[in-house]
């Protein structure tokens, strides 16, 4: 074949009724998918420890900006997202430790943050005011501000 066969994790449900069918349908189809940064890698565990910190530090920081859904509207962030979006971008390669990056995403967050509010997107001023409230622009232009990390 074109693969090889490779060692594969399965969850087994037991279900009694077709009641519990539903239910467990219903709660397989609200679960989100697996990102990039949880699947197993023993390639990058300190980056992944990093963005774990300085993640967990920015929801301490703003806690009323990170919503549980992944389809949260800006101003809010997801930290599964944002852990997932800091993991794939190369701008995060290069920082070495977690508090680094956390600085440099606060560093960016001050830039968001001199930005003059004409210059945000009709979409981003419907979640400008929480976000000046909340002292947190990061949620405002989904991620784009990744790249004045580089």
């Amino acid at each position: 074949g074109l693969f090889e066969d490779f060692p594969m994790l399965v969850e087994v449900y037991p279900v009694r009724s077709e009641q519990d069918v539903k239910r467990l349908y219903l709660e397989v189809n609200k679960s989100e998918s697996v990102k990039e940064i949880d699947l197993p890698d023993s390639i990058a565990p300190a980056r992944k420890q990093h963005i774990d910190f300085a993640c967990e530090e920015l929801t301490k920081l703003y806690p009323d900006m990170f919503k549980p859904s992944e389809r949260c509207r800006p101003p809010h962030l997801h930290k599964d997202t944002l852990r997932n979006k800091l993991f794939q971008h190369s701008a995060t390669e290069g920082l070495h430790g977690g508090q680094a990056l956390l600085d440099a995403v606060l560093q960016v967050n001050q830039l968001l943050k001199q930005r003059p509010k004409s210059n945000w997107s009709a979409k981003a001023l419907r979640g400008y005011d929480k976000a000046k409230a909340n002292d947190c622009y990061l949620g405002l232009d989904d991620y784009a501000w990744l790249e004045s990390m580089l």
